[in-house]
Parts: structure tokens; C-alpha cells; sequence
């Protein structure tokens, strides 16, 4: 073989190397190209509501059978409620989806069996925020990965979006300011309350009790007389009704007493009258 004939296959093998090489540096170049995001990635919510985002993978129309990620949040300003994994594509969890509301962090570690996932919204979890102060806030991804289903495992993640939120302080509803001018002025609250206070003398000038002299009844019932008449100055007329029901209730419990007392009297008298005649029969017999 001459010299030219060297150089020409030389030359030959160079090319034939170097495209080889520029093929597997694009088809590498291909291949990393899923990204991680977050869906929505912008909105604006009020303090104290919770609002709902999701964290979604785009595999680059390349499949894959895992991600892991771990994201960041200012715990001043916002706070997690819940994770949700049931609307999830992955099936498999290496590491469960778990929060730090001190710290201010979120991780998963999530897969699925072969042939994987294929698409460009897959939802991996759905995290619960709520806002705590009115500020900007946003999510971050600290880091990432997401696993090409070729059996070697290959991180073809590109990319890592973020999102963007604004939280707003709550404001007083329409209902509030309806219930502030539905209270009535002062000057009607002084009328009801006069109103309120004044008693209805009709009824009680014209109960015997305040007319008719004291020996009208027994000595041991004019303390009752007296007691009526301090109720109806003290409650007002519709009340009379519950309180003279009491009274009664009051005198016949008094009354019941009495008889107690009395019977339990002569009760004791009959005992002594029967102890005296059996010690006079026994004077007798002796």
C-alpha cells in the first residue's frame, strides 16, 4: 500500500470516529431533556386560605421510571397542610412525600415499574399551602433528579421550574359592614332600655294584698303577704304568674310540714299515754 492510500484511509477512519462521537453527543444531548415544574407557578391567594400546587415532570418524550426531588419554601411566610400522591403517575415510593414547616422543605423519591411514563404533564404530588403573612413568596427545587427507563438508570433532567406567589391580606366582607349598620343608635338603645325598666303598675295596684288591713289573715301568713308584695316590686308584672306558683308550691311544702310535725306530736303523745297505762296496770297487779 502507497502513501497515498494511508492517508486516504486515514482519513477515513478520522471521519467515521468523529461522527460517531457527534452522534452520541447529541443523541446524549436528546436525551437530557425532561425538566421538573411546578403547576401553577404563579397566582395570588389570601392569608388564612390554603391553595392547591402540583408538581409535575416532562419527560422529554423519553420514558422514565423515577424522580426524586427536594423543594424549598420560606416557612414565614408559607406553610404545607397536606401532601396528596393520589392523582400520582408514580405507583412506587422509595422515599414518601414528607413536609418541614420549620425547616421549610418537601421530598419525595417516587417511580414506576417498566415501561415507565411517556408525557409532558405527568403529576407526581399535589402539595396543600396556605399563606400566613401578606408577602411574595416562592417554591424552589434545591435539587432533582428524573431516571430514564433505559436499565441503567441515566438522570436526563434538564431543567427545574420554580413558582412565583403572591398572598394578599384577607378583607372585611360585604356582610360585616351590614351587621355594623344594622345596629341600632345609642338613643334607641336608651328608649328600649326605659322601656324595659318601667314597670306596668295596672295589675299590681290592684292586688288585695297591698289594700287589705293585716288582720284580714292569720298572724303566722302575713310574712307571705309581705313576700308578694317585695315580688311584684322587684319582677315585673309578666312574671307574677311563675313567681305566685312558687309561693304556692313554697306554703303547701310549709303546710306539709306542719302536719308532719303534728302527727309525729301526737304519735309521740299516744306512746306516752300507752307507757303510763301499762306502769298503772303494773302498780295495780302489785
Amino acid at each position: 500500500m502507497n502513501q497515498k492510500a494511508k492517508i486516504i484511509l486515514h482519513l477515513v477512519l478520522s471521519f467515521c470516529v468523529l461522527l460517531f462521537a457527534l452522534g452520541v453527543s447529541v443523541s446524549e444531548v436528546n436525551a437530557q431533556r425532561a425538566s421538573l415544574y411546578l403547576a401553577p407557578s404563579t397566582g395570588t391567594y389570601t392569608v388564612g386560605n390554603t391553595f392547591l400546587v402540583q408538581v409535575k415532570v416532562n419527560s422529554g418524550g423519553v420514558a422514565i421510571n423515577a424522580a426524586d426531588a427536594t423543594l424549598v419554601f420560606d416557612p414565614d411566610k408559607l406553610e404545607v397542610v397536606k401532601i396528596s400522591k393520589s392523582d400520582s403517575i408514580f405507583s412506587l415510593w422509595v422515599q414518601e412525600p414528607t413536609f418541614s414547616n420549620s425547616l421549610g422543605t418537601i421530598t419525595f423519591a417516587g417511580g414506576k415499574p417498566t415501561p415507565g411514563y411517556i408525557g409532558a404533564s405527568g403529576t407526581i404530588i399535589t402539595i396543600t399551602f396556605r399563606g400566613k403573612t401578606a408577602d411574595g413568596v416562592t417554591v424552589n427545587f434545591a435539587n432533582g433528579s428524573v431516571l430514564a427507563d433505559d436499565g441503567k438508570g441515566t438522570n436526563i433532567l434538564a431543567s427545574t421550574g420554580s413558582g412565583s406567589y403572591k398572598l394578599i391580606a384577607r378583607e372585611v366582607t360585604p356582610i360585616e359592614e351590614e351587621k355594623k349598620e344594622e345596629k341600632p343608635s345609642e338613643e334607641e338603645v336608651t328608649e328600649e332600655k326605659e322601656a324595659a325598666t318601667t314597670p306596668l303598675p295596672v295589675l299590681t295596684e290592684e292586688k288585695p294584698t297591698t289594700t287589705q288591713p293585716s288582720g284580714f289573715l292569720p298572724k303566722s301568713l302575713l310574712w307571705l303577704t309581705t313576700l308578694i308584695e317585695v315580688v311584684q316590686k322587684r319582677f315585673a308584672c309578666r312574671d307574677i304568674v311563675f313567681v305566685l306558683l312558687i309561693l304556692i308550691i313554697l306554703l303547701l311544702v310549709i303546710i306539709c310540714y306542719l302536719c308532719y310535725r303534728q302527727f309525729v306530736r301526737q304519735k309521740k303523745i299516744a306512746s306516752e299515754i300507752r307507757l303510763l297505762n301499762l306502769k298503772i296496770k303494773a302498780v295495780f297487779r302489785a
